[in-house]
């Protein structure tokens, strides 16, 4: 499966320590967005790439606000290369979506899955009994990943529980009752409270519990569930980002044999971390966890 040949080398970098796995997985989505637009390896290393990243969370930020600033230039910059101007903003849009969705998507489950042993004994036990654990292991295929059921149903509960795009809205084409829009007025909406309605998910929809969506139950939860919008707007990453994070999650359990909450730190209740919160939502203090090989 090509989807991270040759990304996945810094698995071999890290020990039996903690580690701080957030840079790593934005840096892993950005390399495979960027070979996914451009065809081939774009490499920005050393101060570019730390001035990059920089400005492109800031100029994100930004446009949250609906505001600009200065550093979106550095990110042009550095897209630029004679495109015409419409093209590097549909590059960078793109970008955007798949860096940082996919990025804190992979930043939310380590903790949740360290946090949550018996989960993760679960996918540990799926993924050796489809594909093997080990180093030595093959890389899951395509093929594999959809057959890790629970896997799967894994990203579902992080997603529920930490949609990428937490706040968004639209704009109303027709006069409608909410109590009342107006066709041009903008209509806000929020996925990550939505995602937490007890009227939905039942009393514990606080909790990261994977198994609520196994059965029925759910089944017909339609437009209580939305990580990825739905109707003309639903995600045209979809498919891609599902399949990037299932690879990760599934060759990093196969690699380390114990991933851990690290000794001595303070746990808090799923929600109530420090978050940091551009256009998508991630953890403010990053995505430590004890790592064993």
């Amino acid at each position: 499966m090509p989807l991270l040949k040759g990304r996945e080398k810094n698995f071999g970098e890290i020990k039996n320590c903690v580690i701080d796995l957030q840079p790593m997985f934005f840096k892993l989505t950005f390399d495979t967005t960027m070979f996914l637009l451009f065809g081939e390896e774009i490499r920005v290393v050393g101060k570019d790439a730390e001035k990059f990243v920089e400005a492109f969370n800031i100029a994100q930020g930004c446009l949250a606000q609906r505001g600009r600033l200065e550093a979106c230039k550095v990110c042009h910059g550095t897209v630029d290369e004679g495109d015409k101007k419409v093209i590097r903003d549909q590059l960078l849009n793109v970008l955007l979506a798949g860096r940082d969705t996919t990025g804190c998507c992979l930043q939310w489950t380590f903790p949740l899955l360290a946090r949550h042993q018996d989960v993760l004994a679960k996918v540990r036990e799926e993924i050796k009994r489809i594909v093997g654990v080990g180093r030595d292991a093959p890389q899951p295929t395509r093929d594999h990943l959809k057959r890790m059921t629970y896997l799967n149903l894994v990203i579902k509960e992080v997603l529920r529980l930490y949609p990428s795009v937490p706040v968004n809205s639209r704009e109303a084409i027709r006069l409608t009752t909410l109590p009342l829009v107006r066709p041009g007025e903008g209509v806000g909406y929020c996925v990550y409270a939505m995602h937490r309605r007890k009227d939905i998910y039942g009393e514990d929809a606080e909790e990261f519990r994977p198994e609520r969506w196994e059965g029925g139950a759910l089944k017909d939860v339609g437009w209580g569930y939305l990580p990825f919008n739905g109707g003309p707007r639903l995600c045209l990453g979809q498919e891609f980002t599902l399949l990037e994070v299932s690879y990760t999650v599934a060759r990093m359990v196969q690699v380390f044999s114990k991933i851990e909450v690290p000794p001595g730190e303070v746990l808090v209740a799923v929600g109530e971390e420090k978050q940091n919160l551009t256009l998508v939502v991630s953890s403010a203090d990053g995505c430590w966890v004890l790592m064993k090989s």
